[in-house]
């Protein structure tokens, strides 16, 4: 496989003109910021949420639009970054909004959704102490095994 020639840069913000290579069905791909946005903003996604870079504002709102059209069964990988339907709220909002402010109703609302979103272990860990400092009697038997260790 032929070594990269943009790799993601953590501590850059990327402009319109940047270009980027990026890993598409195992082969390096390179092209310009805007012709990922147009053409694989699934796959900027994914590198944006793994190498944690930024977009020029402008941009990310571009890549958020886009993809507002694709199925959030392909979106699953953002986790908390990942935009839901949560009750109490007229529009989808970020997973992290309820994860952090109400840890109890995110929890029961995860509990009937886990095919929606990804948490990370650490993320269910810390959910999970959560409700257990709040109302333990909620926490499913296998969480609560987890926190009776």
């Amino acid at each position: 496989m032929q070594e990269p020639s943009f790799l993601p840069q953590s501590d850059q913000v990327y402009g319109i003109n940047n270009r980027m290579s990026i890993l598409v069905d195992e082969t390096y791909v390179t092209r310009r910021v805007d012709e990922w946005l147009t053409d694989d903003p699934l796959s900027l996604a994914k590198v944006k949420h793994k190498y944690k870079f930024e977009l020029e504002p402008h941009l990310n709102r571009i890549l958020f639009e886009r993809l507002r059209r694709i199925p959030n069964e392909k979106k699953k990988f953002l986790g908390l970054d990942l935009n839901i339907d949560f009750p109490g709220y007229d529009s989808p909002i970020p997973a992290s909004i309820p994860y952090n402010r109400y840890p109890l109703k995110f929890y029961k609302w995860w509990i009937e959704n886990q095919d929606l979103i990804t948490l990370s272990f650490k993320e269910r860990l810390s959910l999970i102490d959560q409700v257990n400092m709040i109302d333990k009697s909620v926490l499913l038997p296998k969480h609560q095994a987890l926190m009776n260790r």
